[in-house]
């Protein structure tokens, strides 16, 4: 894994911090890099208006592919 950049309504907020372990992911998923696959990512919510949003999560490997995923969270502050 080259880098995991997690945007919100679709500008970037960051990029995650990754390596942590998860024995628990290479338990059901083994592959390379196990068991230090995990990632994290602390997003300020201070810094975004109250309502729906959109974050994106995307995992660029080492070969250059990407993975995108999504979710929408309520902004309540």
């Amino acid at each position: 894994m080259s880098s995991v950049v997690v945007s919100v309504d679709g500008v970037v907020a960051g990029t995650a911090n990754y390596g942590g372990t998860r024995n628990d992911v290479c338990a059901v998923f083994a592959g390379p890099g196990c068991p230090d696959v995990g990632w994290s990512y602390t997003l300020d919510t201070t810094a975004y208006a109250n309502g729906v949003h959109t974050v994106d999560v995307t995992a660029t490997g080492a070969d250059g592919r990407r993975a995108t995923t999504s979710a929408t969270f309520t902004v309540a502050n």
